[in-house]
């Protein structure tokens, strides 16, 4: 492995043990650079900001692997993925999901679903899109802010029967 991607996910692990006590807004650059024993120009080498590196870790654990499924058509093995890193992680998301801005959670899992559902739904209208990308947002929102209960073998279930049923 790289000396850079070990170093990022220094900064990363590090950040991801803070949210477990800490929210989002209360962490600063400093806490994860001395968690990590790395210095603050480190930090700056690999992201702009603390937002920059919630981003990262959006798209690399939670957007890519979805993606990458959803592009084989393995609707239910996408949306187990996606709910098992959200459940291992549930402390992440559960704070990622008081962040609001163009940083949260929220707008971040809007954006890439309705990207998803615009592909999958193919020339549907935009209600439709709009439909489809708000019943998820809200499926997953409401999951993660009620703890999680449902597993997320069940959860991915349910999702991936509502996208082979979209016609």
């Amino acid at each position: 492995m790289k000396e850079q991607t070990i170093t990022k996910q220094a900064i990363v692990q590090s950040f991801k043990q803070l949210m477990k006590n800490k929210s989002f807004d209360k962490i600063s650059i400093s806490d994860i650079t001395t968690t990590c024993y790395l210095n603050r120009q480190t930090f700056y080498y690999h992201f702009q900001d603390k937002y920059e590196l919630m981003n990262w870790i959006y798209y690399n654990e939670i957007f890519l692997p979805l993606v990458n499924e959803l592009n084989n058509e393995h609707y239910d093995e996408a949306f187990k993925g996606m709910f098992n890193t959200m459940y291992q992680e549930k402390y992440l998301y559960t704070n990622a999901l008081s962040m609001s801005g163009e940083y949260g959670f929220k707008d971040y899992l809007y954006k890439v679903l309705e990207e998803l559902v615009k592909t999958l739904l193919d020339n549907k209208k935009s209600q439709d899109i709009k439909f489809y990308t708000y019943g998820f947002v809200g499926t997953i929102i409401d999951w993660v802010q009620t703890g999680m209960k449902t597993s997320p073998d069940e959860l991915a279930t349910w999702m991936s029967e509502k996208f082979n049923k979209r016609s």
